[in-house]
């Protein structure tokens, strides 16, 4: 199956581009949240999943995330963003742009979220080196997303439709 989103018709890529903007700012206040959560830092990371309570120098407290709650987020997160990069993906594949490059922009993000969020897991049963490509995958995901939604904008913007 192949389709052109540049030839769809403008009400419906009008109705795109909301749709991209609305889940770009969903996704984007996610990562406004990661940031405040842990500054980015690979120690506040940790931190954050396997608490710091044996650092009597922390200026605040933090224990270990119960393994419920652990679970519960991977689940969620790793369900949502499937479906966040299925739809992205499915909208990519109708942008007439390189076909290596589209391929990387549509399968990508997959690996990034299991990383990220397997990585979690495996930084809270003790893997502490993880934190780094946890970081490296959540950079990888992020840069990923903003391309997609700048393509798509470019594309369903300033790209005319193509008469018959």
């Amino acid at each position: 199956m192949y389709y052109n989103l540049t030839e769809a018709p403008k009400s419906f890529r009008v109705f795109l581009m909301v749709f991209s903007t609305v889940l770009s700012i969903g996704f984007f206040s996610g990562v406004m949240f990661v940031k405040h959560q842990s500054q980015f830092s690979p120690k506040e990371i940790e931190e954050n999943m396997i608490g710091n309570d044996l650092d009597e120098e922390a200026t605040t407290l933090k224990f270990k995330k119960p393994l419920g709650e652990l679970l519960t987020t991977i689940h969620g997160h790793i369900l949502s963003f499937s479906l966040i990069f299925f739809a992205v993906g499915v909208l990519i594949y109708g942008l007439p742009i390189n076909k290596y490059l589209k391929s990387f922009l549509i399968i990508e993000p997959f690996f990034s979220v299991l990383i990220t969020f397997g990585g979690m897991y495996l930084l809270w049963i003790g893997i502490s080196w993880f934190k780094f490509l946890i970081i490296i995958s959540g950079i990888f995901m992020s840069v990923t997303m903003s391309i997609n939604y700048l393509l798509l904008l470019y594309w369903l913007i300033f790209n005319k439709i193509k008469k018959k």
